[in-house]
């Protein structure tokens, strides 16, 4: 497993790993950050080949 603070800038983090974590601070950052932010993370890991996705 790989727990990255924050949407790593290189899809090579996630190349061997069974399982990412992408740590963002969501729940502390302004609303339009946040979901910003968040769908930004959910496009990182579909183009890195994630399979699923838990919120």
């Amino acid at each position: 497993m790989v727990q990255a603070i924050g949407i790593p800038d290189d899809p090579i983090v996630a190349e061997s790993a069974e399982a990412v974590v992408v740590a963002l601070k969501s729940r502390t950052a302004p609303t339009d950050e946040a979901v910003a932010d968040s769908l930004a993370a959910h496009r990182w890991l579909k183009s890195v080949g994630a399979q699923q996705i838990i919120r």
